[in-house]
């Protein structure tokens, strides 16, 4: 099945209280989205013993039934933070499908994820 990366309605994060134009939804299922990362999230400790930062990039596809499909982070900034990063995409409910011509298909979606030693 087709794998699309650009669609009329890309996927979203699952937020059923998002309101407001398509704009506005699109912003509030991000924020939603970063606000279950930085909730979720563990700081690797062998990464934050050895000084490691950086923006670490994890691939899926967004199924049809939402489903996260195929991760893989495609920027490495280390083995942990990688596993660390797909640990989280796998903690991730499903999402709003991609809509294409009214359709829903597939589509691929990269996501940063930053790592910042405070």
């Amino acid at each position: 099945e087709k794998v699309y990366k650009v669609v009329d309605e890309m996927p979203s994060f699952p937020e059923s209280s998002c309101t407001g134009d398509n704009k506005a939804r699109q912003q509030c299922y991000t924020k939603a989205m970063l606000n279950f990362i930085y909730t979720n999230i563990k700081y690797p400790a062998a990464a934050r013993d050895a000084g490691i930062e950086g923006t670490s990039v994890v691939s899926f596809v967004v199924g049809r039934d939402g489903e996260l499909l195929e991760p893989k982070v495609v920027r490495s900034i280390s083995p942990e933070i990688d596993a660390e990063v797909l640990r989280i995409v796998d903690l991730m409910p499903a999402w709003h499908p991609g809509r294409k011509d009214g359709e829903v298909v597939q589509v691929r979606f990269n996501l940063p994820v930053k790592f910042k030693l405070s």
